[in-house]
């Protein structure tokens, strides 16, 4: 992960940006050249929520410089706009309201999006009771915006990898002057503040065509974990995970498999309580409900006398550097792994696949990421042999 930024350009002093995460690869802090101090929220999906500046930079260096000066310090305008609140829908970004220095929301001032049905291709932008169009090009990129009498207001062009080069079309004293869009590549919003785009799950940068962390679903998203599509012009990411040339429909749900994986436990009789904790142990983005070929083998770790007995619910089917007590998240009061054992797991068998979820609560050592199957009760249902 990316935590440090330093920019050098002849004749000024170098730039630097600073970045800090959370335990769940999200991007939580980010401290600009001026000193400002930008945190960021997510809601329990992952979707970002809030980010607000929570120290002013430009501000604590005006006051420093009329301390000097003998005069007193300045406090921030009320109306001043300190951050954004965001509300979506599914993975859609309806909505962003302004935040004022105190605190409140500027509801008179939010801004609404409205999109292509079934699509993350922006259609509208409403503020106000006004409306504007938004002509987006081939891959769901905005490109151009209008008013209502289909008078340009705002347009865009960006380079090969997202960089964007903003067109002023109209005349700072225009009513529809403020009007804009940070909306870039398809599923991707710009940060003013940093400079990077945040796309879901990642965060990425038009500088150097990657992302600033790795790839939440590992190597299924691409050989390089921290790239973008191969070619921009016929390719989107609109998750941060991989890249699709589909960009006519909404992409796929990531977390669609979480909803297949319930459906089919609550089927088959699991109870609630049940049903959560099975769910809980996968990586909710990416999880999947499929059908066992004829040759898919899986491999278990147990114990012996203890409750990991060897025909268990949890396999894997390869070994990986993640299979380990740390990637399969397995504390040794749950398994102290002194055997392993191989099972076929019985053709047309339906199984769940996922990434193993973090166990944090029994050490920080239990990180998780390992792929792992969960096959249901394979002693009742004979599903292993």
């Amino acid at each position: 992960r990316l935590v440090e930024k330093t920019e050098q350009r002849d004749g000024f002093r170098p730039q630097v940006w600073r970045y800090r995460w959370n335990t769940q690869n999200q991007l939580t802090h980010c401290e600009t050249p001026d000193g400002s101090r930008w945190h960021y929220q997510y809601d329990a999906f992952g979707r970002r929520i809030r980010k607000l500046k929570v120290h002013d930079g430009k501000l604590t260096a005006t006051n420093l410089q009329r301390w000097l000066d003998g005069k007193p310090d300045l406090t921030p305008r009320t109306d001043a706009i300190m951050g954004q609140d965001y509300l979506w829908s599914g993975d859609q970004l309806i909505e962003e309201t302004p935040i004022y220095a105190d605190g409140s929301l500027a509801l008179d001032s939010r801004v609404r999006w409205l999109y292509e049905p079934g699509a993350l291709t922006p259609s509208a932008r409403v503020e106000k009771g006004k409306l504007h169009y938004i002509i987006s090009d081939h891959q769901g990129t905005p490109r151009e915006m209008l008013n209502e009498n289909g008078t340009l207001v705002w347009a865009q062009r960006l380079k090969t990898w997202g960089k964007a080069e903003k067109s002023q079309v109209l005349a700072s004293n225009d009513a529809d002057y403020h009007v804009g869009c940070n909306f870039r590549f398809c599923g991707q919003y710009e940060d003013q503040e940093s400079g990077l785009f945040y796309n879901r799950h990642r965060y990425y940068s038009p500088e150097t065509a990657q992302y600033i962390s790795a790839d939440p679903i590992g190597l299924v998203g691409g050989f390089n974990p921290y790239g973008y599509v191969h070619n921009p012009s016929k390719f989107v990411d609109p998750f941060g995970l991989s890249g699709t040339s589909n960009i006519s429909n909404a992409p796929p749900d990531p977390y669609q498999g979480v909803r297949d994986a319930s459906e089919y436990l609550n089927s088959m009789g699991v109870d609630r309580v049940r049903r959560k904790q099975i769910i809980d142990s996968f990586d909710l983005s990416g999880m999947s409900v499929q059908k066992a070929g004829n040759n898919l083998y899986g491999s278990r770790f147990h114990d012996f006398g203890k409750t990991a007995r060897p025909e268990g619910q949890y396999v894997f089917e390869t070994f990986t550097p993640y299979t380990n007590r740390s990637g399969l998240a397995l504390p040794p009061d749950w398994n102290g792994m002194t055997g392993i054992k191989q099972f076929q797991i019985t053709p047309g068998t339906t199984i769940i696949r996922g990434r193993a979820a973090p166990q944090y609560d029994f050490g920080p050592q239990y990180s998780g990421g390992a792929e792992q199957i969960f096959v249901l009760e394979p002693w009742k249902y004979g599903s292993l042999k």
